[in-house]
């Protein structure tokens, strides 16, 4: 890879101009990043324009945005490289571009007054180093957090410094009687700062609440609507390393290519599990909820009423589970999924014709990729012991047929494969995905503003 995540991140900090950033941390480290994202400030542009001008400034670095996401005031955009490789940070960047400072939709500083008090140092635009002093240690203080150690020592030396800029950026923030307290070194609980900046915020700065408000609303709307992030369920026997193949492709993928991972097991469980609404003793509910077959349970008209119940929440929890977290750009992970049922029903207590089952998948949400993780029954049965050599084979081959019938289906066997090189291979996978949906998005830019 020629260009690292330094060079991306000091190329677009020396295109501060055309972007309208204004930068405000590892200034002190410039041009190397300290933490994993880069964040900026910017003025008041559509996302559309500036998604369209990082991506062509990166492009000539044979870099590329894979995911943005914007919600509200604040746009993250994951950035990879052509050449990147999923077990390497460098060829991987998160941007985050806010356009106001605030928390929780609460404005504590105003964003045009930040940058219009920046400074130009080395030929890049900065928050000033008062601004960036009470930004790092205000952010953090108010969520309930604290301030990493390096933003404590220069919150110390700005108040040496600058005593009076100090005291003016504060009173902006958390009004006067509490600037004079912070800046005399007196410490003040978040609760206590948390109701100050409110009150201030809703004096000072009601109108930027409105618009940061309405911006949440529209762009959180569209969000809802096309969503950025991507479903992707796991399936086969027990004891193939679903598991731990999803876990690998969490690590490879969180703040690299997604936002985050969410995860669900077989279904998005809006509804709880029908046993639920059933008297019965711990133990009789452990068994029914761990073992392969119980014949108790899978009588037709319990099995019917299981199988749509099951549809039911698929469909339901997709909207309400599933969906916002597409929304906020994350991946979602089902370890199992329908397809499940239709090889070992009788597990969750379902006795039907094949036939049913095969039509009733026609009603579940489809997802973006479907991973079918194989091995041999010899394998299967050393693993985990729950099915013998005979069924796991049999299983496999059951599995193996079903991804022919889905779309875009990946079929991976376990035997002797080290997980992360499966799951380095997945990654790559969903990052050609992302960038083949991003090229099909461009012939037809709509993005909120």
């Amino acid at each position: 890879m020629d260009y690292s995540k330094h060079d991306v991140f000091a190329y677009l900090a020396k295109h501060w101009e055309q972007l309208g950033f204004c930068l405000w941390r590892d200034r002190y480290t410039y041009p190397k990043l300290e933490g994993f994202d880069l964040d900026v400030l910017a003025e008041p542009r559509p996302w559309s324009h500036t998604v369209a001008q990082i991506d062509g400034l990166v492009g000539d670095l044979g870099w590329s945005i894979v995911t943005y996401v914007c919600l509200g005031q604040r746009m993250t955009c994951l950035l990879a490289a052509d050449s990147c490789r999923p077990d390497e940070d460098d060829g991987f960047l998160q941007l985050d571009v806010e356009r106001a400072v605030s928390i929780a939709g609460v404005p504590f500083a105003s964003a045009r007054e930040v940058i219009s008090r920046s400074e130009i140092d080395r030929g890049i635009r900065w928050v000033s180093r008062v601004d960036g002093a009470v930004i790092d240690f205000l952010a953090p203080t108010l969520a309930g957090e604290t301030p990493k150690s390096r933003y404590l020592e220069r919150w110390r030396d700005m108040i040496e410094e600058q005593a009076d800029g100090m005291k003016h950026a504060l009173t902006e923030a958390v009004g006067e009687e509490h600037a004079k307290a912070l800046v005399s070194g007196q410490e003040l609980d978040a609760v206590t700062l948390r109701k100050a900046y409110v009150r201030t915020a809703v004096r000072l700065r009601s109108f930027e609440m409105a618009k940061i408000l309405a911006a949440k609303l529209r762009n959180g709307t569209a969000a809802y609507l096309r969503p950025a992030g991507r479903v992707w369920a796991f399936s086969g026997p027990d004891g193939s390393g679903k598991t731990t193949l999803i876990d690998a492709l969490a690590a490879f993928a969180t703040r690299r290519v997604m936002v985050s991972t969410a995860r669900f097991h077989t279904r998005p469980f809006l509804l709880p599990r029908l046993n639920a609404f059933v008297p019965m003793s711990s133990e009789k509910r452990r068994v029914l909820e761990t073992e392969r077959d119980v014949p108790e349970r899978s009588n037709t008209a319990k099995s019917f009423i299981r199988l749509l119940y099951a549809l039911v929440d698929y469909n339901l929890g997709y909207w309400f589970k599933v969906r916002p977290q597409l929304a906020k750009g994350n991946l979602v992970v089902f370890d199992r999924y329908y397809q499940d049922f239709l090889v070992d029903s009788h597990r969750r207590g379902i006795a039907l014709p094949q036939w049913i089952l095969d039509t009733c998948a026609r009603f579940v949400p489809k997802p973006d990729r479907h991973v079918f993780v194989l091995a041999k029954g010899e394998a299967l049965a050393a693993r985990k012991g729950e099915l013998d050599a005979l069924e796991g084979d049999d299983q496999s081959v059951r599995y193996r047929h079903l991804a022919t019938t889905v779309g875009s289906p990946v079929v991976i066997d376990t035997d002797n494969a080290d997980p992360k090189d499966l799951a380095a291979t997945l990654a790559l996978t969903l990052i050609a995905d992302l960038r083949t949906d991003r090229a099909k998005a461009n012939t037809n830019p709509e993005q909120p503003s």
